[in-house]
């Protein structure tokens, strides 16, 4: 018994003639006859009994109809999903993040994808940029965002947009007025950080021991509001990616940082290998949001920094195989960076 033959069988109790079933199935009559004998012996039951008004459905025969018809609309109701899926309407997206993001283009894409793609679910997975790379490695989520790349065969990281540092410091600060800030300016000052763990505050830590001073961390949190409400009480200074800047304070003041290699820009990190429909929905729709907020944040003149995600991920493989190359040639041995310590 197969789909097909359940299908003749449907059309045959339905229309009550061989017959008109054919010519609603588009096929000749011996094929369907054949058919449906080939049902009824795989069943040992007779279907219909044939007579001069047609086919009329036996005892068994209805028992079947009833469930035949579900089966075949369970089955055509399976083929428009999977089809859906492949079109990346249907389905479920699992996004990995740092709490930073959230204070850029990412919400209000979520909010127009929810919209258009009412059929895809998604979740938020709120993970360190090591912690997204593994659980995009072991399948655990889709697609990461955080503002450091991927150094794996295996993921590929590519750029989303372009951003800077900014210093965020009481309203009242002396350098509060100044058109840049540098980390030796700030030697003085305590720090009141984003997680330490995070590649991008790691490197703040490690440009300021090369500039000669090991800063003063009084305070570290994952939750940027945290860190604002401390440095607007005075308690210090931080450094923070350039989005974080259109959160207006009274009592917070945002410079931008003068330091050469330093940077938030923001990546989005995948699978190498991946098959998702709806995550390509969902970059592309978040290219086009991020366009629109990138100028609105960072002037008319500014770019985000990818044209596009296929053009976007060659561009990162080259640069990736560029860094392959430099790592090949020896380099002179240098001092080690200290981590910074946690405590004042």
């Amino acid at each position: 018994m197969d789909l097909r033959q359940l299908r003749y069988f449907i059309a045959v109790a339905e229309e009550g003639n061989y017959s008109r079933a054919a010519e609603r199935l588009h096929i000749s009559q011996p094929p369907l006859s054949q058919q449906i004998k080939s049902l009824e012996g795989a069943l040992r039951v007779t279907l219909f009994e044939r007579g001069r008004h047609g086919a009329r459905l036996t005892r068994a025969g209805e028992a079947l109809l009833t469930r035949a018809r579900r089966i075949v609309d369970d089955c055509e109701s399976v083929e428009r999903q999977v089809r859906r899926v492949a079109d990346g309407l249907e389905g479920y997206l699992r996004i990995g993040i740092i709490n930073s993001v959230m204070y850029g283009p990412l919400p209000l894409t979520l909010r127009q994808f929810q919209l258009r793609n009412p059929g895809v679910e998604w979740t938020l997975h709120e993970l360190l940029p090591d912690q997204q790379y593994e659980a995009l490695a072991r399948g655990r989520i889709d697609v990461g965002f955080s503002c450091s790349t991927a150094a794996r065969s295996d993921l590929r990281s590519i750029l989303v947009y372009a951003q800077p540092l900014m210093v965020a410091m009481a309203a009242d600060h002396p350098l509060a007025g100044a058109n840049r800030v540098s980390l030796r300016q700030l030697s003085g000052d305590a720090f009141v950080l984003l997680n330490m763990q995070s590649p991008m505050i790691r490197n703040v830590l490690a440009a300021c021991l090369r500039d000669g001073f090991e800063p003063r961390v009084m305070h570290e949190s994952v939750d940027p509001e945290t860190v604002l409400g401390l440095v607007g009480a005075g308690v210090g200074v931080s450094v923070l990616p350039a989005s974080l800047s259109a959160t207006r304070r009274d009592d917070v003041s945002y410079v931008p940082l003068a330091a050469r290699g330093l940077d938030a820009d923001l990546h989005a990190t995948v699978r190498r290998e991946h098959a998702l429909p709806a995550l390509e929905r969902f970059l592309a729709l978040l290219e086009d949001v991020t366009r629109a907020w990138h100028r609105e944040v960072f002037g008319a003149g500014a770019t985000p920094g990818g044209a596009a995600w296929a053009v976007a991920a060659k561009r990162e493989e080259n640069r990736a195989g560029k860094r392959e190359k430099k790592r090949d040639v020896p380099r002179k041995a240098g001092r080690k960076v200290r981590p910074a310590s946690s405590r004042p």
